[in-house]
């Protein structure tokens, strides 16, 4: 995630959701959200319409952030760009954490994450024999 001093009220809302969901699990209140974003219930509620609409503002963010973290690291040769990566790691911690709440909770949701999953490692895995990063396999 990112620094809180330079995001939206909407960016610091849905990353204290990830880290509270992630961290109490999925029952966790509205309130206690807003208390950890800095705002208002009111403003969670303008923005996202309901703990549903965060929920899937905060799956979204996730889907895109894994397949955009992915892409950069089966595409790039550069040492550097892994090295970046890593070093990144801490600040995944509450992703990961949301990612294994929302396996656990199963339903729909958990279905989708793995069907993206699934889907998505073969589109990395060719754009990295693409970038070179990636060897072919001998058994497509």
């Amino acid at each position: 995630m990112r620094s809180t001093d330079d995001l939206t009220a909407v960016a610091r809302i849905r990353d204290a959701a990830i880290d509270q969901f992630g961290r109490d699990g999925f029952a966790v209140g509205l309130r206690a959200i807003a208390t950890a974003a800095g705002v208002s219930p009111g403003l969670v509620i303008h923005h996202f319409g309901s703990k549903d609409g965060l929920r899937k503002a905060c799956d979204d963010f996730i889907v895109a952030t894994v397949a955009e973290t992915k892409t950069e690291s089966v595409q790039s040769t550069d040492p550097a760009t892994w090295l970046a990566q890593m070093a990144e790691i801490e600040e995944s911690a509450p992703m990961m954490a949301y990612l294994v709440r929302s396996m656990q909770s199963g339903g729909d949701l958990a279905k989708m994450l793995w069907r993206n999953m699934i889907d998505s490692t073969e589109e990395y895995t060719a754009a990295g024999v693409r970038a070179g990063t990636i060897k072919p396999s001998a058994d497509p």
